[in-house]
């Protein structure tokens, strides 16, 4: 169960992360001032989503404590990696697009 409970939020994640750079670059091309709340609002909808799917996983391990602890360790790793990488990914994104209007 904490195997599976682990694969499904990774996969959630990595899909989180594929769409908000999907929506950034679309973003950049047609309305780059708007760049930064797209941002601001792509980490709100993953912290909601992130929210969501860690009660739901702690409500389907209520019985077993062990794998709880486990299971939090490990999700909020995954969540600070990711957010780093977002992070890190937006500040380079708006780095070349202001050496580009240089």
């Amino acid at each position: 169960m904490l195997a599976i409970l682990i694969i499904i939020t990774l996969v959630l994640h990595a899909v989180l992360t594929l769409g908000s750079i999907k929506v950034w670059k679309t973003v950049e091309k047609t309305n780059p001032v708007s760049l930064a709340k797209v941002f601001f609002v792509s980490m709100a909808v993953r912290l909601i989503v992130s929210v969501a799917i860690f009660a739901i996983s702690l409500m389907l391990m209520k019985d077993d404590v062990d794998a709880i602890k486990l299971f939090t360790i490990l999700f909020v790793i995954i969540y600070f990696l990711l957010l780093a990488f977002d992070t890190i990914y937006f500040y380079c994104s708006l780095k070349m697009l202001n050496n580009k209007k240089k």
